[in-house]
């Protein structure tokens, strides 16, 4: 496996929606790959109202993107939580 992943830049997993398919980090290639990976983003489910809404945070980028239809209110809601934190 070393040699087909030697030299490789970046590398992008998908976890399957399929209910049977488990934790994707406790798979082998994730465990085998955990170790060398930087994380670029990832997804925050959050309910708000009566909705549930997905953010994707880019981490290498600091980026926040609304998957979801977003509101005025919900875009504040979200931009004072991010400003507060440390």
């Amino acid at each position: 496996m070393l040699v087909l992943l030697n030299g490789l830049g970046a590398l992008g997993m998908k976890i399957s929606r399929l209910k049977d398919s488990g934790d994707f980090r406790v798979q082998l290639l994730y465990r085998l790959l955990k170790p060398l990976a930087e994380h670029a983003h990832g997804y925050l489910k959050l309910l708000f109202g009566h909705q549930t809404h997905t953010i994707r945070i880019g981490f290498t980028t600091n980026t926040l993107e609304f998957r979801t239809d977003a509101n005025e209110e919900l875009i504040k809601f979200v931009r004072e939580r991010v400003a507060t934190a440390s």
